[in-house]
């Protein structure tokens, strides 16, 4: 039979008797001791190597200095007390809340709706009441109301708004911001790219004709390809088309090219042949 019990360790701070499995005594040093992550790590480390951290304006001490700067940002915030109670909170968020427990509720003066919120009162009777408080005008509305320009739909909450926009049939089409159409000098063509344009006006200008057959092109760079390629012992003898580029020749046989990635193919399968040949 295997024996599957786990050694239990000890807590490695000073007159502390916790022991347990590993697990369990990290998790104790981070609770109990304040030990950060960063400091033990998988080292054990005494109270004696590390050195407290003491706030300035009490006798709070402790040895993690993320403790330290909760402590500090708590002590800046002043703390809210209640008029009417005993209550006391940091969060002011949590003050306005208790407020309302103090405050009175106000009425709808057109039905039995009770709410303690001004906001909340005026977003009801411009819903329900609409019509009826344009003419009494018992509450003044002062909230900001979000009206569609298509249908009349009015709501003041945004988020409703939003939503009724997505909905409304009477939406605007997009409005497509169209760039200007340029056109060719020597022919009908029209494009919105001026680098397009550019190249297709150089098939009226600068076409290079091939001196052996019927070829053309735009550019030198295809002309020499071309050259190379079809006509090069031809050329080798006559001169008509310098040849600027480099000639890449095959190592194994007798071809060559001007394109790099031509000659990088041809390359690779060649040296298979020969591999497989020997």
């Amino acid at each position: 039979m295997l024996n599957l019990t786990k050694t239990s360790t000890l807590c490695t701070y000073d007159e502390c008797t916790f022991s347990g499995l590993e697990d369990d005594v990290t998790k104790h040093m981070l609770k109990k001791h304040n030990y950060d992550k960063l400091m033990w790590g998988s080292v054990k480390v005494t109270k004696s190597k590390i050195k407290e951290l003491a706030c300035k304006d009490c006798d709070f001490k402790t040895v993690s200095p993320k403790n330290l700067s909760i402590k500090v940002t708590k002590s800046k915030i002043k703390e809210l007390a209640c008029k009417d109670c005993d209550f006391k909170t940091m969060s002011p968020k949590n003050f306005s809340k208790h407020i309302r427990k103090h405050s009175k509720d106000t009425v709808c003066p057109y039905c039995n709706f009770r709410t303690r919120e001004y906001y909340t009162l005026q977003k009801h009777v411009y819903r329900s009441h609409k019509s009826r408080n344009e003419i009494e005008k018992n509450i003044e509305i002062t909230i900001k109301i979000y009206c569609c320009n298509d249908c009349g739909f009015s709501d003041p909450e945004k988020r409703k708004f939003l939503r009724h926009l997505k909905s409304c049939g009477k939406t605007k089409p997009p409005t497509i911001h169209t760039k200007p159409v340029l056109t060719c000098p020597h022919c009908e063509y029209t494009t919105e790219n001026r680098g397009t344009l550019y190249n297709h006006e150089r098939k009226h200008t600068k076409i290079r004709k091939c001196p052996y057959c019927y070829f053309s092109a735009t550019r030198n760079c295809k002309l020499q390809l071309h050259v190379h390629a079809k006509h090069r012992e031809l050329n080798d003898v006559e001169g008509k088309v310098e040849i600027t580029f480099k000639v890449n020749k095959c190592s194994f046989c007798a071809y060559s090219t001007l394109d790099k990635y031509s000659y990088k193919k041809h390359l690779e399968a060649c040296k298979k042949k020969h591999q497989s040949m020997d």
